[in-house]
């Protein structure tokens, strides 16, 4: 399994080690670390400010307005864990 701190891929300095979850994507061969896990959402298109162009983070494909979550492409993002 690969596992990747979630907080470094987002940029994001926590000021602590590795979060305390690993959340598996796909078929579990990938996971992340992350803090706190939430509870599932179940989303329409309107919930979301969708983005408009891919950046640095092109698995982040929008945010949760209601929340300030972000939403992420789990496909994109185990492609970024696992070629860098």
């Amino acid at each position: 399994m690969v596992v990747a701190d979630l907080a470094v891929l987002l940029g994001i300095d926590a000021g602590s080690t590795a979060g305390g979850f690993l959340l598996l994507l796909g078929e579990g061969q990938v996971a992340v670390t992350c803090d706190q896990i939430g509870e599932a959402l179940t989303l329409e298109r309107r919930d979301v400010r969708w983005r408009r162009s891919a950046g640095r983070a092109e698995w982040v494909v929008g945010v949760v307005a209601e929340g300030l979550c972000l939403l992420l492409d789990p496909t994109a993002l185990q492609d970024r864990i696992r070629h860098g």
